[in-house]
Formats: C-alpha cells, structure tokens, sequence
C-alpha cells in the first residue's frame, strides 16, 4: 500500500463528518459488519457497548467461523465491512476486486502450538503443520521456519477449529493459530513460539470495506473505525473490565483471557510502519 493511496482513503474516510453508531439492529442502509467468532480481534468493537453502558444503532453484525468465509462475504458485497487477516485484503486488492483497507487493528497474537515433546521451531524439521492457506498465519509460520532455517510441511485446513481438530486427531504435529484459540490447548499442546517475539509489531487483522460501502456511505464506516478506535483505548485503560467481558464474550476462563490478550496488540490508523 504505497503512500498515495493511503493519504486518499484515509482523507476520504476524515471528510465525513457525520458520526452513526454500530449496534445489531438491522434497517434499510444499515452498515453490515463481518467478525470471526473464534477471534478477540473484534474485542474493541464490542466493548464500546459493554463498557459505555449501552447499545448503539446503525449496523448489523454478522458473525463467521473463519477469514476465508468473511472474506468471500465482503468480496460479494454480502457484508459491508469485516475485520480481517491482513493478507486476505492483499490478495483481493491485487486480483482487483473492490475491497480497501480502512484502519490497522491487531497485531502479535499470532503463534505455533506442538504436541509433546517439540518445545521449539527446531523441532519442527520434517513435522506437519496446520496452517490456513494464504492467511497470515501461513506467512508467518513460513517466514519464521525460513529464518530458522527449518523445513517442515505445511498442511492447509480451512479453520481454526479445523486447526485444533486436526493437532488433537494426530494428523499434524503442530499448527500456526491465533489467540484465543490457541491459549486455550494450554499444557496440552504447549506454544513453541510466538511470531511476535522475533517480529515484533507485524500485522494480523486489518479493518476492511467493501468499495461500494465506502463510497456510498463513508459517515458508517467512518463510525466503525471511530468505534474501533474507543474500544482499543479502552482496553488500555480499563484492562481489568476488558479481561473479563472477554472471557464472558468468549466463554474463557478469566486467567485465559488475560494470557490471550497479553500476546495482543491493538493499533488503529494507517501509519507508514
């Protein structure tokens, strides 16, 4: 994303100054908002609810089990926005298709988790590994076993509780997954590493729009992306009240959900870096 295009889309997003809410009401013109349910990547949307005491209106969620399935929604103008692996945008702006980038969200919670006794990247030389095709998280475990210098064989699966399915079934030896997930196989298959500790800072998800949402009603998005913004600076301020909506959101047991957002960044806008 070269420097032109991004001061394009984000003064594009600042011209609208006319603010809506995002909330589960569905109405004519309402924003239709895509989330993966398996991820926390969503947490700051929905604690601006949680937290400020009320419900907002002007947005439907719609919830998904994987990327790729939010994905083909947002590329089919089946929803209107999505929270999204970084990669998944990439790929549909470079085939062309009407999908921008709108904001940074996530970053660092991404990792590799192996069964006993594999307790490091080492020890992955000539294992199989779960990987979602083309998603961030086959692009980190990639890099991270090139530098390592480890060669491993990488098998594609379609989500993340594919992913854990397959590790606990034997049929990989180690999987690339994100939090919560993947704190949640605790000492049963430990984390081996963690993309962040080497590659500190690297993207996950990313704010995403359908072309036509942006252009046609750039005051929602905006407000997506202004209500992503509250919630990110809540959970930095409020870290207690955001662990536990949390593990009440996603059914984690309170030190889960703290260890998942320990291994979280949140960052808005978009930055050159």
């Amino acid at each position: 994303m070269n420097r032109t295009y991004r001061t394009c889309l984000v003064a594009g997003l600042l011209a609208s100054l006319l603010l809506g809410g995002c909330g589960r009401n569905r109405s004519a013109g309402t924003l239709r908002v895509g989330l993966i349910r398996p991820s926390l990547d969503h947490l700051p949307f929905v604690l601006v609810a949680e937290l400020g005491g009320a419900e907002t209106t002007g947005c439907e969620v719609v919830e998904f089990t994987s990327g790729w399935e939010a994905n083909e929604a947002l590329v089919a103008g089946r929803v209107d926005l999505a929270i999204l692996p970084f990669t998944y945008v990439w790929a549909d702006v470079a085939r062309g298709l009407p999908v921008r980038t709108v904001s940074f969200l996530e970053r660092e919670s991404d990792g590799i988790a192996a069964r006993r006794p594999l307790a490091s990247l080492a020890d992955l030389e000539g294992r199989r590994i779960g990987v979602l095709r083309a998603s961030t998280l086959d692009v980190l475990a990639t890099a991270a076993l090139a530098a390592a210098g480890v060669k491993a064989e990488f098998v594609p699966l379609r989500g993340p509780m594919e992913l854990v399915a397959a590790l606990r079934g034997g049929d990989v030896d180690a999987v690339s997954l994100y939090v919560p997930p993947i704190v949640t196989l605790g000492d049963e298959f430990p984390v081996v590493h963690w993309f962040g500790d080497a590659d500190h800072g690297h993207p996950c998800c990313d704010v995403a729009v359908h072309a036509d949402a942006l252009r046609d009603r750039p005051e929602q998005v905006r407000a997506v992306v202004r209500r992503l913004e509250r919630g990110v600076e809540a959970i930095g301020k409020r870290r207690a009240e955001a662990v536990a909506v949390a593990a009440r959101r996603w059914q984690l047991d309170p030190a889960v959900a703290a260890s998942a957002l320990a291994h979280m960044r949140f960052r808005t806008g978009l930055d050159p870096e």
